[in-house]
């Protein structure tokens, strides 16, 4: 036997024929497997917590935007808020007037989203007619009204076109105008339409909320949120303490004060609600407020002051942080 042929019976890798390079057993494959999987499986959780925050981060500066034009927008009409909501055809008291170009019940209308793009950028106009081609990707002030938590893999739109929105507004502060206010028929028989709110009008303005992540709904093939949150706290706009700080005029709920929670039960909507709609981008839950970041619960929401305040929803008590003092604005009447 040569001394190369005792090397290699030492050496049993010397047995593999010339030229081939020894692979994996089954079972270091496997190995190599399960340490990728398991180093998948820790990694994963905090990449989607930390997209979650950057994308809680991006809301959060979408309402401050939000915040910025609601003022210009005030000091550009007397001091007034935007209103929430108008169809073409209803009478507007306050500026400003819109005019429309379509007759009810085509798309003539005007919301607070509208009148703030108007404000954003002058060349559009203030109402739907005006402004229906427009969207993120033409001038880039659409996307301020759209929440980077929303799913758009699941909740896909043909065209981001001007009446959709993922942020609702506080309903009494600025209402649709062609809601009764039903406080003031309760307490002086008077019947009148909502007016929007004066910025110098509104008392505790570091506690009010105004705008906030609102529900979802597919309608016409577009997902999107009503526009004001008519159906927040169990439709107590139009019953109870009607949403000001008037909690003793409530009698339909013993004991409720500021200081209550907000009631989350789904608005129903014409249909039955079951227990995956609290909380939820249901038609049952159409109008309400949605705790939508960190797995559905957290909201940020725009106060009146200007400042973002994120609030919490705890899903097995279904009760959020967000008080009713934080929602019940002190009464004007206009």
């Amino acid at each position: 036997m040569s001394r190369s042929e005792s090397q290699c019976v030492s050496k049993p890798r010397c047995l593999a024929p010339r030229g081939s390079i020894p692979g994996f057993t089954l079972v270091e494959l496997l190995v190599v497997i399960g340490i990728i999987a398991l180093l998948i499986s820790i990694l994963l959780p905090a990449l989607q917590r930390a997209r979650e925050q950057s994308n809680a981060i991006k809301c959060m500066a979408n309402l401050r935007t939000i915040g910025q034009t609601i003022a210009l927008y005030a000091n550009d009409n007397g001091g007034s808020l935007p209103y929430g909501f108008v169809y073409q055809g209803e009478t507007i008291a306050f500026p400003p007037a819109p005019t429309y170009n379509q007759q009810y019940p085509s798309s003539g209308y005007t919301d607070w989203t509208l009148l703030l793009v108007h404000e954003m950028n002058g060349t559009y106009g203030s109402d739907s007619t005006q402004q229906e081609s427009i969207n993120e990707s033409v001038t880039g002030v659409r996307s301020y009204f759209l929440c980077p938590s929303v799913d758009t893999g699941n909740m896909a739109t043909t065209a981001t076109v001007a009446y959709i929105t993922h942020y609702s507004c506080n309903p009494r502060i600025m209402p649709d105008i062609g809601t009764i206010d039903q406080f003031a028929f309760k307490t002086s028989g008077a019947f009148i339409f909502m007016h929007p709110y004066h910025l110098s009008q509104i008392k505790r303005s570091a506690e009010m909320a105004l705008i906030w992540d609102g529900t979802l709904w597919n309608r016409s093939g577009s997902w999107n949120c009503s526009a004001d949150t008519f159906a927040v706290d169990g439709h107590r706009l139009i019953q109870g303490y009607y949403l000001t700080d008037d909690y003793a005029i409530d009698t339909t709920d013993a004991g409720i004060n500021g200081n209550t929670p907000v009631d989350m039960t789904p608005n129903d909507n014409g249909v039955p609600v079951g227990s995956g709609d609290w909380n939820a981008d249901t038609q049952a839950n159409w109008g309400n407020i949605r705790f939508r970041h960190t797995q559905s619960t957290s909201a940020n929401i725009l106060m009146v002051d200007g400042h973002v305040e994120a609030f919490t929803y705890n899903p097995n008590t279904r009760q959020p942080s967000l008080l009713r003092k934080n929602i019940g604005v002190n009464y004007v009447q206009n």
